[in-house]
């Protein structure tokens, strides 16, 4: 990588591929200052939140699977709209390079679910940390190395609402399919992902709410649980802030956590990287042990 040495492009290397987001430097990818660089990890991470049968697919050299997949299609989609609408918000504090690379760079970061920074997400305004929120709960697709509730979800989540609607406009007599790229969704996949979509969104109110409970701002106790159960790490609460003689230091709301918040955090992070059913099942196969003795 430019201007990097062999460690730090190693170590970024796979950090960005896998989605993981682990830098050798605690500015993480602001530490090189380099859109050379950032581009790289932008390819890296991409490839990294995409299915690997995509992968596979292009190795065959069908190219054209990638174009006709409906998670890739949407993803491009989700990622050119909102780098669209934050390189709006930054233009005129940034400028449009330096904008175009914040926007484009923490987008394409925190939908794969990797995490990797080159502007401190906590201080941007509340509207721009919303739609990272937002991306934070979609993630990347179906096997893929990114986390959240996984792109083929959501569309199918969006497709169930417009199909509701349309079912309740049109006359009993028209047939409706809900359909996603080819595929056709029975009652049961649907009922199967809204499930999970809220399952998802229960756990993590309750993590949210032991936060709070902490004295957290509700705000950034739900940033926090959300960043965690979707594997993403960057949310609200900031690792550094000035003090009264306007030095940066370490934000002690993080580093001095409490042992039970950080344990509901890993409990977070464990239960969104198994995607919470298979954690039910062990539970409830536990239970169900224990009761029989």
């Amino acid at each position: 990588m430019d201007r990097m040495d062999l460690f730090d492009a190693l170590n970024h290397s796979m950090t960005a591929l896998p989605t993981g987001g682990f830098s050798t430097h605690s500015e993480s990818i602001y530490f090189f200052q380099n859109p050379m660089v950032e581009l790289i990890l932008i390819l890296f991470m991409m490839a990294g939140g995409i299915s690997f049968i995509i992968h596979y697919r292009a190795f065959e050299g069908k190219k054209s699977h990638i174009s006709r997949n409906i998670e890739f299609r949407y993803m491009l989609l989700l990622v050119s709209l909102t780098t669209a609408i934050l390189f709006i918000v930054f233009l005129a504090d940034e400028g449009a390079l330096n904008s175009l690379r914040i926007s484009l760079f923490q987008t394409v970061s925190i939908l794969t679910t990797t995490g990797f920074g080159t502007s401190d997400i906590a201080g941007w305004p509340v509207p721009t940390q919303t739609i990272l929120l937002l991306l934070m709960l979609i993630g990347g697709s179906y096997g893929s190395t990114g986390s959240g509730v996984k792109m083929l979800r959501a569309v199918v989540i969006v497709k169930a609402l417009v199909y509701s609607i349309k079912r309740f406009t049109l006359p009993k007599s028209v047939m409706l399919r809900l359909t996603v790229g080819d595929n056709t969704i029975d009652y049961d996949e649907i009922t199967y992902v809204f499930a999970f979509f809220t399952t998802y969104l229960l756990i993590t109110f309750v993590g949210a709410f032991i936060l709070t409970a902490m004295g957290y701002g509700g705000y950034e106790s739900a940033s926090a649980s959300l960043s965690a159960i979707s594997n993403v790490g960057p949310c609200s609460i900031p690792l550094f802030i000035e003090n009264a003689e306007g030095e940066t230091v370490t934000n002690d709301d993080w580093f001095r956590m409490p042992d039970s918040g950080k344990i509901t955090l890993l409990l977070l992070m464990w239960v969104g990287r198994l995607e919470i059913f298979p954690v039910l099942v062990l539970f409830t196969i536990f239970f169900k042990k224990r009761r029989r003795r």
